[in-house]
């Protein structure tokens, strides 16, 4: 699965192109903005007609979902609003799950063509949200059997995006061989794996504590606190001693503690590797459940600013960045929050609308985000005709966020879906 973080536009000074397979074709392109003057639009769904109507273009699951989902999918959870097709998660047991949700998909099979959806994300973790192309109800005979999926969006502003060849990953008596993804792409925010909060004239602290609001693994290479200072707060990744400031959590007898390791066992959860001064080692949490780190001077010091470097690499990339997080100060026998970090405001893909797009013919894959071209695929499977699907999931193992009781109620909001042809 791959992953677009952040929601920023072309042209903004926080967006940057990220990706383990970058490029598929010369950068120059992305940003392309696309050309519907070449296109003739000949099917389209305004969901502007009664609820009772929407079986005369769709067709719907009825029941359980696979294992990594864990909401069985049903009619009565897609509804009709002004206009909007409304796909709706509900805490019931049903279908042998514990969640409900809806997908459905058109009866009409499509090709060569450009494909765009307008939503709304459903406003909570752990929640996927999906508009994408794949033949259902029926097998392929004569072309490949692949999945195009043009957006998987997981709340609150991160866009998914791949390929997967189905007919190749099973053998003609049904088992699955092995099989790797062969399309991973990334492209988010440029927003750096360090993060410093500077208090100025300081903070008087016993203990200080990093509080994570994030839906998925909390991962800290190092944790830092410096006194008050008039030389600069190191911004490289390595901080080495002599540079005329202090580390204050590497004095003598500060201890540290954290939340609940990925393993209890593994060295990866020892909350030590967050202070030993080496961005080589990490700690590394549990996906479920609260997410801290906290050190403990053992008496009242001033903290003049915190850092902390956070996440993981792939090759020259930074993943895993934390989106929303806090900083508290324990003094005076309680815990004060001093600052708070949001990456998100603004771009919550819940609240607003935005357009995702798939140029096919037989050349390539071209997928846009509101209008403007983020990822370039050749095309090299000769694959079938297909439809068009639309689907809201609850996902398991952290892998679109937590999954906690804030997805009850939630929906995803479709204001339309349409295809065109080339002029």
């Amino acid at each position: 699965m791959a992953v677009i973080s952040g929601g920023v536009g072309f042209g903004s000074e926080r967006g940057e192109i990220h990706s383990s397979e970058w490029p598929e074709e010369p950068l120059a392109r992305m940003g392309e903005v696309f050309d519907y003057s070449q296109w003739k639009l000949v099917w389209e769904d305004e969901f502007d007609y009664p609820e009772e109507e929407l079986e005369t273009n769709w067709t719907f699951q009825n029941g359980p979902s696979h294992s990594f989902v864990l909401c069985s999918r049903w009619r009565e959870n897609a509804s009709l609003k002004d206009g909007v097709l409304y796909l709706t998660n509900r805490k019931e047991s049903r279908g042998g799950q514990d969640w409900t949700s809806a997908s459905l998909w058109t009866k009409k099979r499509f090709k060569y063509g450009y494909y765009e959806a307008r939503y709304k994300y459903a406003g909570a973790d752990g929640t996927n949200n999906s508009f994408w192309l794949m033949p259902m109800g029926w097998r392929p005979k004569e072309h490949k059997w692949v999945e195009l999926d043009i957006n998987e969006g997981h709340y609150p502003n991160e866009i998914n995006t791949n390929i997967h060849n189905w007919t190749d990953r099973w053998e003609e008596d049904g088992k699955e061989k092995h099989w790797d993804d062969p399309k991973p792409y990334h492209l988010g925010l440029a927003k750096s794996p360090i993060f410093t909060e500077v208090f100025g004239e300081g903070v008087k602290a016993e203990k200080v504590r990093l509080r994570v609001e994030n839906g998925s693994r909390l991962i800290v290479k190092e944790f830092r606190v410096f006194p008050v200072s008039e030389a600069a707060y190191p911004q490289e990744s390595e901080w080495k001693p002599g540079s005329g400031l202090r580390n204050l959590v590497a004095q003598e007898g500060v201890r540290v503690r954290a939340s609940e390791g990925i393993r209890r066992e593994s060295v990866k959860t020892r909350p030590e590797n967050a202070i030993d001064g080496k961005v080589g080692t990490s700690w590394l949490s549990a996906i479920e459940g609260e997410k801290w780190l906290e050190v403990d001077f053992g008496k009242e010091v001033e903290v003049g600013a915190v850092q902390f470097v956070n996440g993981w690499t792939k090759g020259e990339r930074w993943k895993g960045l934390l989106d929303r997080h806090g900083i508290e100060v324990f003094r005076e026998g309680k815990w004060v929050e001093v600052a708070q970090f949001d990456s998100t405001l603004g771009n919550d893909f819940s609240k607003t609308w935005n357009t995702f797009g798939l140029m096919w013919n037989e050349e390539r894959h071209d997928i846009y985000f509101n209008g403007r071209l983020i990822r370039s695929i050749p095309n090299e499977w000769n694959h079938s005709e297909t439809n068009i699907l639309l689907s809201l999931a609850i996902l398991k193992n952290g892998i679109a966020g937590q999954v906690t009781d804030a997805i009850d109620g939630t929906s995803m909001k479709v204001d339309w879906v349409r295809y065109y042809q080339l002029k």
